[in-house]
């Protein structure tokens, strides 16, 4: 199940939510954007289940339309200044 929100920012509420299961988030991909997702969604959970799994912190994510099914994962250090 995938909940689809819109907030307005500046307001800092939700003004709507939608609540989806994979056959329609399927079936707004194609008629809404002509890509088929059985593929992508497969992938999509690999990677969300792999970041679920590590540390709390920040992290980059970084696909190019040159890496094909590839992707790289950054995680940020704290560095410490020396203020001299």
């Amino acid at each position: 199940m995938l909940f689809l929100a819109r907030a307005d920012v500046k307001e800092d509420e939700v003004v709507m939510c939608e609540r989806k299961n994979k056959a329609q988030i399927t079936a707004d991909a194609l008629r809404l954007h002509n890509v088929r997702l059985n593929d992508s969604l497969q992938t999509i959970y690999s990677v969300f289940s792999e970041l679920s799994s590590l540390t709390k912190g920040s992290y980059l994510l970084r696909h190019s339309e040159d890496d094909n099914a590839f992707a790289s994962l950054e995680e940020s250090v704290e560095e410490e200044c020396d203020n001299r």
